[in-house]
Formats: structure tokens, sequence, C-alpha cells
């Protein structure tokens, strides 16, 4: 309890802003906004946003001291709130702005304009608001869709899970036009030299994960003694191979590896990147992805992510050498193995201008 119940200038006080983030993909508003002194004995704060005009309330949220947090700015203490309000509408324009709660939990005024007694409930009791500038939740037709392409083995079916549902976080929260290719089996399917091909070259970037699968299959196929197949082969299963030759040179590759996979197992060409592991680095990585330093989104979101993520570590936990149980490696003889790669070669090859044309079709997007 202050030692004042209620302090006479803070009907005078003003908030303000520290940062006003709007992400129209996310359709989230992100405020940061500095408190008062505790002088003046504020227990809450109303963050709001209102209409174009300013007059309409459109979603408001209340925060106690309790949950703010304080920075040490110019040798002093200074008090700050932040807020994300989710799931705004689109094509949309608001109005963000702070106020103090006026009246204590105990129902005294904090704010009390006229009259000495903050507990008369007849005195007049007002603090004052600050407003930032309009902001707008734009339409996801009004900004360009970024294309990325997801790269990985199917190592086993809980790593699996945990690729879905990364990719399904970036397509939900983000609106990326995201390539799997669980999602894109009718394409394979039809063509998967030419999937491959057109994946690649209308990808913005492409998103390398990192696994015990992705190593092992990239360092026997440099190797040229065994091929690493699935003991429950799919039409997935060939598909690594051509797929990693063409896409470690596209110019712009993302290193990535969930927690359980080991820095060992990061594919040699991808070390000297700069390496996102998650969800550790989750915040870079969409930063990275969206070209927007100041990301933010629902963690909430998170949720089916973390749990596969959860689920796959106790998995590699329990069974050390799992995935001697989802691959076999079958010894060929060299001269076998090169008549199979002059063959996917000149497949690969086949229009000789597809590799140099990603850059020019990047430059167009």
């Amino acid at each position: 309890m202050p030692i004042y119940p209620a302090n006479s200038k803070a009907s005078q006080w003003v908030s303000a802003f520290r940062k006003v983030i709007v992400n129209s993909i996310t359709r989230t508003i992100q405020i940061e906004f500095i408190g008062a002194p505790s002088a003046y004995c504020f227990e809450e704060y109303e963050i709001r946003l209102k209409d174009e005009t300013g007059f309409e309330l459109l979603r408001t949220a209340t925060i106690p001291v309790a949950h703010m947090y304080t920075e040490i700015t110019n040798n002093k203490a200074v008090l700050f709130g932040k807020y994300i309000f989710t799931n705004l509408q689109a094509n949309q324009d608001y109005i963000p702005s702070i106020i103090p709660v006026e009246r204590a939990r105990d129902g005294r005024c904090l704010c009390i304009i006229n009259g000495n007694n903050p507990y008369d409930n007849r005195s007049i009791c007002s603090c004052i608001a600050a407003d930032w500038e309009k902001v707008r939740i734009r339409n996801n037709s009004e900004m360009k869709q970024q294309n990325f392409l997801i790269i990985y083995t199917h190592d086993c079916p809980e790593h699996e899970r945990v690729v879905t549902a990364f990719a399904e976080f970036l397509r939900q929260q983000f609106n990326f036009n995201i390539h799997l290719d669980i999602w894109d089996l009718e394409e394979i399917e039809i063509n998967v030299m030419d999937y491959i091909t057109k994946s690649i070259i209308n990808a913005n970037k492409i998103l390398i994960i990192n696994s015990i699968g992705t190593y092992v299959r990239y360092k026997n196929k440099i190797d040229h003694k065994y091929r690493i197949e699935s003991t429950k082969p799919t039409i997935f299963d060939d598909l690594f191979d051509p797929q990693i030759d063409q896409a470690l040179r596209h110019p712009y590759l993302v290193s990535i590896r969930f927690i359980y996979t080991s820095d060992i197992y990061i594919l040699p060409p991808l070390i000297y990147l700069l390496q996102y592991t998650l969800l550790d680095n989750i915040n870079l990585l969409l930063s990275n992805l969206s070209n927007n330093n100041e990301i933010s989104f629902d963690q909430n979101s998170l949720n089916e992510l973390k749990s596969a993520i959860t689920y796959m570590e106790l998995f590699t936990d329990s069974e050390p050498l799992w995935s001697d149980n989802f691959t076999v490696a079958n010894h060929i003889e060299l001269n076998v193995m090169n008549a199979d790669r002059n063959k996917m070669t000149n497949i690969v090859e086949k229009d000789s201008g597809v590799i140099d044309d990603i850059e020019d079709n990047l430059n167009k997007i």
C-alpha cells in the first residue's frame, strides 16, 4: 500500500509509447509503453485499440503493474509494459491508446480532479489517455507473398511430425507459401524432376532441415559407397539426392536444425551459414524470413510444434539407435552408382539454363 492513498498530480500524468509494431501477416499489433513512477500509485493500465475516428473502442486489455517490468535508464528505474493484440481484422485501421486505470481495487480515485477525498464517489475522477497515430492491418492480397521450399529427409514419423508442424506454423501464422513434399505429392507423382526444378526456381529462399538422415544420405551420396534407403520406401525416398544437388546452388539458403539434432549433423556445404536452432532461434529465423526485425506473433501458435519436438526428444532419449530402425545402407558397386548419377545428371541438366535462371526469377518477384 502506498504511503499516500492517491497523488494529486496523477490526473496530469500522461504515458508514452515505447514501440508499436504492426504485423499484417500475423494480424497483430504489439504495443510497448512507459508506466508512471510508483509515487503515482497506479495499479493497472488499460491498452486500447480504437477505430479510425478515435471514438469507437474496438479492443481493450488491462495490464496489472505486477505484470510489467523495470529497466534502468540513465540510472533511473523505468517501468515498461507490453501487450500484443492478436487476430485483428484485416483491411482495418486502428488507433492504439494507453490510459492508467483511474480507480484502485479498493475503489479510491487515483486521478482525482476536484475534491480532497479519493474515496468520495462524488469527486471527478479521470486520467489522461495517450494516443498513437493511426495504423493499418493490410489485407493479404495487398502484400507480396513469400515463397519458401523446405527440404528434409523422412528420418522417422516423429521427425516428419515436427517438420510438418513447423511448416504449418509458417503457413498459418505468416501466410507464407510453403512447399513441402507431402503437400506437393500430386506434382511429384506427375513428374518428380520437373517438380524439383520448378520448386527451387520459384523459391525466394530454401529452408534445409539438418538431421541425422540428411547428413547420412548426403555423406554417402558424396562417398559413392552406399545408397541410403528407408526400410519402408515411399515416393519421397528418392527425392532428397537430386533435390539437394540443385538446392545447394540456390543463392538464398537457410540452415535449420531442431534441438534434438546435434550440430555435427549440419551438412558440410552449410556450416559457414548462420545456423538456426529451433525453437531457440525462432524469432531470429522469422525476422530473416519476413525481412522484419520487429516480428511478433501469438506464442500459443507454437504449441503444436513444441509438442512435436518434445515427443521427438523423448523418442530419441528412449531409443538412442532409433535411426538404424528406419534406414538401411545398401552397398553398391562404384560403376553402378556412377551410371545412376550420370543418368540423373542428364535429367537434371536437360535444360542447361535452369539453375542460372533462379536469380533472374527472384529479381522479378
